[in-house]
């Protein structure tokens, strides 16, 4: 049977993804600077991410804090008065590093006022899946801006990208 993609591989992202996902950006990047000169810059740019972690930001049961002169005379204060303070010998332990994930983007920025015009994104496994969150974050920082951005989705797999409109079927 003849490959019903002709000229790709439609199983790239279990394959070498990252290879792939590097020199389409570049490509992408090349063919649009002849149509874009010389008023923008096409400029590839990456993104570094914390691999997503499965637990919630942890915020201490009990704090302890100095306030400054300033701060303690505009807060209410409690005093409790615990008597003997039980001392103990602290533990060390060694919490594993976050792995981290970088995903290369194109910009297209005006070349006389440096303003960001466009955003150019190939999505990879990762934005859709562990970096989901991390890539809507992004992303929303650029609509906000009023940046235009074009998002390519080559994948088969992974979460969708909400949209207003119902996207087509995949």
């Amino acid at each position: 049977m003849t490959c019903p993609f002709p000229g790709m591989d439609p199983f790239i992202e279990g394959q070498k993804w990252r290879n792939f996902h590097a020199r389409m950006i570049v490509a992408i990047g090349d063919a649009l600077v002849a149509q874009v000169a010389p008023r923008y810059d096409v400029d590839v740019e990456e993104s570094v991410y914390l691999q997503a972690d499965s637990h919630e930001v942890r915020y201490p049961d009990v704090s302890i804090s100095r306030s400054s002169s300033s701060e303690e005379s505009h807060s209410i204060s409690t005093t409790i008065d615990l008597g003997a303070v039980a001392t103990i010998e602290p533990r060390l332990y060694t919490i594993p590093d976050r792995e981290t994930f970088s995903q290369r983007y194109l910009e297209i920025r005006d070349r006389e006022t440096r303003r960001l015009v466009t955003a150019i994104e190939v999505l990879s496994p990762t934005s859709k899946n562990d970096g989901y969150s991390q890539y809507l974050r992004k992303r929303g920082e650029f609509f906000i801006s009023g940046v235009n951005v074009v998002e390519l989705d080559l994948l088969r797999g992974g979460r969708r990208l909400p949209t207003t409109e119902p996207l087509m079927a995949a």
